[in-house]
Order: C-alpha cells, then structure tokens, then sequence
C-alpha cells in the first residue's frame, strides 16, 4: 500500500486497523511495514514477504511498490489478497484488472472481507 493517503489520510489508520483484526481473526498476525524504519526498506519488505504465509495488497492509490510486492509474492507461490477502496478501480493498471480485488468502502466491513478471503483462501 502506499505510505502517502493524500486527501483519504484520515482512512489510512482505520483501513490498517481492519487488516490487522482481520488477520487476526483467522489466527493470523499482520506485519506491516511503514514509513517508519531504518535502513533500505526493500530489504525489509523482501524478507518479511519471504517469511509470510501471504500477503495482502492494497491499490487504492495506484502505488508502484504494491505492484512490484504483489508480483513478488506471486513468484514465490504466495497467495496474494488484493483491495482496493471502491470507486478506484478504474486507476488499476490494465494487466491486472481482471483480478479479484475486496472493493472497500465501509472499514468495519473490510475486516469481515478480508477475515472471508483469508478463510477462502489460504490453507492451514
């Protein structure tokens, strides 16, 4: 996801928040990397793809480094969880529209969604 929210900032901590409670409901702990580190933050990102079971991915600001960590956990056989916020699918780059994205609108219903996909998609 992109680190920069812009005008939908005031979004950015509850949409974390869902993904978190999310995961957490199916027994899972979401790791996210932020804004705040030290060092070459690709090596991080890289490593902790490395070390998950899968990984979520959200678009909804069309963020470049959501593309490459995406396909990365792609070609290492990770399932891979998209979203994006609802009305923003049209800012999706045209080689990967025809995925299944969770569309989100409502932040209490993203945990519902993503809690749903993680159940539906990824094996114990």
């Amino acid at each position: 996801m992109s680190f920069d929210w812009g005008d939908d900032s005031d979004k950015k901590d509850s949409f974390l928040e869902a993904i978190k409670l999310g995961c957490k409901d199916c027994g899972y702990e979401a790791d996210i990397v932020s804004a705040d580190h030290t060092g070459y933050i690709m090596d991080r990102i890289i490593s902790e793809i490395k070390q998950s079971r899968f990984v979520i991915a959200d678009f909804t600001h069309n963020n470049c480094g959501a593309y490459f960590e995406a396909g990365f956990a792609r070609g290492l056989n990770l399932p891979v969880i998209h979203t994006v916020m609802k009305g923003r699918t049209a800012d999706l780059h045209f080689d990967i529209k025809q995925i299944n994205y969770i569309e989100w609108s409502d932040i209490g219903e993203l945990r519902r969604q993503i809690s749903d996909r993680i159940n539906a998609a990824i094996e114990r």
